[in-house]
């Protein structure tokens, strides 16, 4: 005996709750601190940008993964806890990827390309004392969405790894009085 939800069941069974709910960045955050943030992060986040921009493959994801750890890192530090749960869902991405052993594809570079442009907005906020937190949350939406997306993709097979035949070499490389070796040739 089945029966349907009624509309307030099908309306809070779709409604996902925001991804910055109740994270709140530390409201006295020393003003030195936050100066050498929004340097580095800045530095870190045109880094970013253009290696997402240039040619991406599997290899480039270590990198892209350093970037966004190191800005994670450092806004947690110092209390910006938004900034810190981008960066976290942008390097779960990049995670995911290399877990894959693949590059990011066009999908990928997009959205991970709309998370640096929501942390530079961000950054840029916090220098004039007036940061914006929407671009964050959208952005974070986005990335949970996309990790669905990418966790519902095949896992790519690592390469069998290819046989050496080591003896003709060992045997090249004794000594022709047999001296030396021990072993089975």
């Amino acid at each position: 005996n089945e029966r349907s939800p009624t509309t307030t069941e099908s309306i809070s069974l779709s409604i996902a709750p925001h991804p910055l709910a109740g994270i709140v960045d530390d409201a006295d955050i020393p003003p030195k601190y936050l100066s050498i943030f929004v340097d580095e992060a800045g530095l870190t986040l045109e880094e970013l940008s253009e290696s997402l921009l240039s040619p991406c493959d599997a290899g480039s994801v270590e990198q892209l993964l350093c970037g966004c750890h190191r800005i994670k890192g450092s806004a947690a530090s110092i209390g910006l806890q938004r900034a810190a749960r981008v960066a976290h869902y942008m390097e779960d991405r990049l995670q995911d990827l290399r877990r894959r052993r693949i590059g990011p594809d066009a999908q990928d570079i997009d959205l991970l390309l709309k998370g640096v442009d929501a942390l530079r907005g961000y950054v840029a906020g916090l220098s004039t004392g007036a940061p914006d937190t929407t671009a964050l949350g959208e952005v974070c939406k986005l990335l949970i969405d996309g990790a669905k997306r990418l966790s519902e993709a095949p896992v790519k097979a690592a390469a069998a790894p290819t046989p050496i035949d080591w003896k003709p070499a060992v045997v090249k490389a004794a000594p022709s009085d047999g001296s030396g070796v021990i072993g089975i040739v």
